[in-house]
């Protein structure tokens, strides 16, 4: 008895798995950008549309150097900034262009020049990593419109 019970139960759970396995593929999460590493500086850029920024802020937790980077003005998001990391030696620890607003690193401790440039306008910033996560804004002008 109990051995056709079970026969009974996985048959008709069978369709149900089918059906969840169908509905799985066709389930699409939006890619999350890929996470980078450049001497010693772990970062991931991204943040375009909601699900990404969702997605973003649930690793946040990870990082201890938060940067958004948003138009002067309006407030709207910014990508395509270029960004240069500098030790205090002055030695270039990461160049990248944003793939999007927010740029998340995960830095030693220690004290950095972070260089950023949008268009035409270059800004610069120093800064000092302690263990603790730091969040930051950036605005920019938007030239040209």
């Amino acid at each position: 008895m109990p051995a056709s019970w079970i026969r009974r139960v996985m048959l008709l759970a069978l369709p149900v798995t089918v059906l969840n396995l169908a509905s799985a593929d066709n389930l699409t999460l939006p890619e999350l950008p890929d996470m980078r590493e450049s001497t010693g500086i772990v970062y991931i850029s991204g943040g375009i549309g909601t699900e990404e920024v969702d997605r973003m802020r649930e690793l946040a937790p990870i990082f201890n150097v938060r940067i958004r980077f948003q138009q002067e003005s309006t407030g709207a998001s910014l990508s395509d900034v270029k960004v240069v990391v500098l030790n205090e030696r002055n030695e270039r620890l990461l160049r990248l262009e944003t793939e999007g607003p927010l740029l998340y690193m995960k830095m030693p401790p220690g004290k950095y020049l972070l260089a950023m440039a949008y268009q035409d306008t270059v800004k610069k910033q120093f800064i000092t990593v302690r263990r603790a996560a730091r969040s930051m804004t950036f605005t920019f002008p938007e030239h040209g419109i």
